[in-house]
């Protein structure tokens, strides 16, 4: 265990956009992200299936977010255990196991 304090940088060193959750959560789907900023979805068979919350869009965020792990890499010896690809597949597999309950719950009346 290392003992050093400071702050860490968790990253892939991966650029992404919303439309990148469709390509690789889309399960064969072949379309390509459409729109840019508030308007930006992703699709699927030409179905939008991400789309950006208007409510979590920041106008005034900086253009380009990129991290770089180097530090905690070098210092910690850390790298990424799950791939953006296997992040999407989690994450994915959480919501809809959450839309199976909240539907379970709608049929037995709660």
């Amino acid at each position: 265990m290392n003992r050093r304090i400071g702050c860490w940088m968790a990253a892939w060193g991966l650029v992404l956009t919303a439309g990148c959750f469709t390509d690789e959560g889309g399960s064969g789907g072949t379309d390509l992200p459409r729109g840019e900023g508030v308007t930006e979805e992703g699709l699927w068979n030409g179905k939008p299936v991400v789309k950006v919350a208007a409510d979590y869009f920041r106008p005034a965020e900086v253009e380009t977010l990129l991290g770089d792990a180097s530090r905690a890499r070098q210092l910690l010896g850390w790298k990424p255990q799950v791939s953006f690809p296997e992040l999407v597949k989690e994450m994915a597999l959480s919501d809809l196991r959450l839309a199976e309950q909240e539907q379970l719950l709608q049929k037995t009346g709660f």
